[in-house]
């Protein structure tokens, strides 16, 4: 049985109930069970610790996180869901799960990077967003892999015989940073912090794989460009949710799942009233999705909880269950995702597409099965 809580970090720490999965496990005692859930986790994996949580509700999930939380707790937010979790299942006679697994066909062998220091005063949260964006300009100007290794630090991947510069300056649009060489290292796949790193690496390996076969790419999430439910006022398109594993002995692969996105087949400016204060939108220019913070000749989006202008004719509104359930077309939804998670046919397209890369000059290849691992 999978899980049915989860818990993630990337730009903010995220706790997320899995619907369907809760579904199986309770039956029709889902809708009472669900809001026990929100509430216990709201309580005891945040404001426990002194963090306010924000509640996201999907078609398939809901989505409870917060931004600046120190990497530290994570561990402490881990440990409160897992308890949750436990409790729910042991009530309900359950007592095991399993995630569902592409593994590379070979290890990676060790590899060197390249750790510059950003020389900046920024607070944390800043300092978290300003590394990321110069590792991705980074990557680009150097044709190397590059990622955030930890806040104010980017990982540069050394190929073969080639040997770091001392310092550089990269321009971001809040000005001109300057990085110093801290330390050239071997990747140690024990090592958590280096395993973070390439799993990192591989995220964004896959990102621009599935963007160079049309998909809409929205973080952990891509989902195909047309709609699996035809002659509806509303788009669903079929996607899937990805996470990258790295082992302690150098296999690599994909924590995969099916999810959905139901959105509207207009934009805001073709339809202003769409445009609720704190819904979901898409950015249909590069797939993103934010919260609106409001609407006008420019609307005002937060992505990750960084705000952006953005025209209206660029943002189409995301509905949610209840609006679905308005519309009639939730049990079709929900059909379609429980066909995605039995068939193989599914996974097997993520792995054609994504296997093939590269890492460090060493070529990742996906196996051509799926494992269903016990945790």
């Amino acid at each position: 049985m999978a899980r049915i809580i989860r818990v993630s970090v990337g730009r903010q720490v995220s706790v997320l109930i899995d619907l369907l999965r809760l579904e199986e496990v309770v039956g029709e005692r889902s809708g009472e069970i669900l809001k026990q859930l929100i509430d216990k986790i709201r309580n005891d994996c945040f404001l426990k610790f002194g963090f306010q949580p924000i509640v996201e509700e999907g078609l398939t999930y809901v989505k409870i996180y917060g931004y600046n939380i120190p990497p530290r707790a994570f561990g402490f937010i881990e440990r409160e869901a897992d308890n949750i979790e436990s409790r729910l299942l042991s009530r309900m006679g359950k007592s095991f799960h399993s995630i569902s697994i592409l593994r590379s066909a070979n290890p990676l062998d060790r590899f060197r990077i390249a750790l510059y220091k950003m020389m900046s005063s920024a607070s944390r949260s800043m300092l978290y967003r300003l590394t990321d964006n110069a590792a991705r300009k980074l990557g680009m100007a150097t044709g190397l892999e590059a990622a955030q290794y930890k806040g104010g630090v980017v990982g540069l991947v050394l190929v073969g015989d080639v040997e770091p510069v001392g310092d550089f300056k990269i321009d971001l649009d809040e000005g001109a940073f300057a990085f110093v060489l801290d330390n050239v290292k071997i990747v140690d796949f024990n090592d958590f912090r280096d395993r973070e790193f390439v799993k990192k690496i591989l995220n964004s390996k896959a990102r621009r794989k599935l963007r160079a076969a049309n998909f809409i790419v929205d973080d952990y999430r891509a989902f195909y460009d047309y709609s699996i439910i035809p002659g509806k006022p509303v788009i669903v398109r079929k996607g899937v949710e990805f996470r990258s594993v790295v082992w302690n002995d150098g296999y690599v692969g994909y924590a995969i799942a099916p999810c959905l996105s139901v959105e509207a087949r207009g934009t805001l400016a073709d339809d202003p009233s769409q445009a609720i204060v704190n819904c979901r939108v898409r950015r249909l220019s590069d797939g993103l999705s934010g919260f609106l913070v409001s609407y006008g000749d420019e609307c005002v989006v937060s992505f990750g909880g960084v705000e952006a202008r953005v025209d209206p004719g660029d943002l189409a509104r995301i509905y949610d269950m209840s609006d679905l359930e308005r519309m009639g077309i939730v049990g079709d939804a929900l059909k379609m995702v429980r066909r995605m998670q039995a068939g193989w046919r599914f996974y097997m397209e993520f792995s054609r597409i994504v296997s093939g890369f590269e890492i460090a000059g060493q070529k990742v290849v996906l196996e051509d099965y799926m494992e269903r691992i016990e945790v």
